[in-house]
């Protein structure tokens, strides 16, 4: 249903607003008012509005987070491929967005996932109902953002 000008926009951030991030926050932005959060807010897409932090800043989060998103997707990509980069990505950071978003009255956290979450390393099919056993530090902390978010005391869905 599209949005007409009498009704609101709906209020969407989008934290972690890089490759996938930015194509979801340029495609929204057709009908929402879409909020870019990355390191470079330069790098946002048009038609979206840039906020610069660093997600494992708890100060430059809670500084740049907007009023009263409606939806705010999660969709980070870790700066450094080890166990401490994905715990910042994942964890760190995305505690940080949901202790800055404490009193807003979102009404929705999507997280972005990965089947790195999922046991199966032999080709088999995963789906929702698939064991989560991540062998390896990267299905680890994803899996432990996942938790976070629904655990978060916001509506989540992974």
């Amino acid at each position: 249903m599209a949005i007409t000008k009498h009704e609101e926009m709906p209020r969407i951030l989008v934290a972690g607003c890089g490759k996938l991030g930015g194509d979801m926050a340029r495609i929204l932005s057709e009908e929402a008012k879409v909020f870019g959060l990355r390191r470079h807010p330069e790098k946002v897409p048009e038609g979206v509005a840039g906020l610069g932090a660093d997600l494992t800043d708890p100060d430059q989060v809670r500084q740049v987070v907007p009023d009263n998103p409606d939806i705010v997707i999660y969709c980070l990509a870790p700066s450094q491929y080890d166990e401490q980069g994905y715990r910042d990505a994942y964890v760190n950071g995305l505690a940080n967005l949901i202790d800055a978003l404490r009193g807003q009255p979102l009404k929705r956290l999507f997280y972005i996932s990965s089947t790195s979450v999922y046991a199966q390393n032999s080709d088999e099919w995963v789906d929702e109902n698939s064991a989560t056993e991540p062998a390896r530090f990267s299905g680890q902390q994803v899996l432990a953002g996942e938790q976070l978010a629904l655990e978060s005391g916001f509506p989540a869905t992974v």
